[in-house]
């Protein structure tokens, strides 16, 4: 099975690269948070060979380094440490991540850039107790994630060139805004969706399913915008 996959990681072309990198990121993100299987690492491994296939050793870090705040967030989450420590320690690698992108001017993906505005928020939250951040993370709770997606979709819509789909049409940039709008509706009814869950056991339908929905939502929109600015 291992020399399978290797033997087919050999052979893939950039699309298929592509395409192994976003659904074994994926899978390897719900399996850490929810499931403790060995063959988590093998998504892992999977996604960090086809991110080497796509843009090289330094690609693949780069890549990588989107979902390692999140990841760490998770394994603090998950091993016990306090609430507190847990967004402390997930901010510290959130703003890291954000630095990292901007002193190599690499663009990151707007939902990663709304996990990191959520940590580093819930950082500042705990260790400086700010009263409007209290209140903001604890009546929303879980859910004040999508509420970062919402902030962050509301002001690349309006201000960035790629909007909230980071897709790059420079003669078609009214398209672009409409296309991120669309996302951006999604990301309220995600939001919505997490809200009347939050709060409870039931994690998969209050914080991953939501992050899952968003994800999956993100790449089709994406296919079909570059499919429009192609012609």
């Amino acid at each position: 099975m291992g020399f399978f996959i290797f033997y087919r990681g050999l052979s893939m072309n950039i699309k298929e690269s592509s395409r192994l990198f976003f659904v074994s990121q994926l899978l390897f993100l719900l399996l850490f948070f929810f499931v403790n299987h060995p063959i988590k690492y093998l998504f892992a491994i999977l996604s960090l060979f086809s991110a080497i296939k796509l843009d090289g050793f330094d690609g693949m870090i780069k890549r990588s380094l989107q979902f390692f705040p999140l990841i760490i967030f998770g394994y603090c989450y998950k091993n016990g440490l306090s609430g507190e420590m847990t967004f402390i320690v997930g901010g510290i690698f959130g703003l890291l991540s954000l630095l990292v992108g901007l002193f190599t001017r690499r663009k990151m993906d707007t939902l990663f850039l709304s996990v990191n505005c959520f940590l580093i928020g819930g950082a500042l939250m705990s260790y400086f107790h700010f009263s409007w951040l209290l209140k903001f993370y604890g009546m929303l709770r879980e859910s004040s994630l999508y509420a970062w997606v919402v902030i962050v979709g509301i002001i690349t819509t309006i201000f960035s060139s790629e909007g909230f789909i980071n897709v790059k049409c420079e003669q078609k940039e009214s398209t672009v805004k409409l296309y991120s709008l669309f996302f951006l509706i999604i990301s309220v009814v995600v939001l919505l969706f997490s809200l009347y869950f939050k709060g409870g056991e039931n994690y998969i339908l209050s914080a991953a399913l939501p992050f899952v929905i968003l994800i999956f939502s993100k790449k089709y929109i994406q296919m079909h915008l570059k499919k429009v600015c192609s012609k």
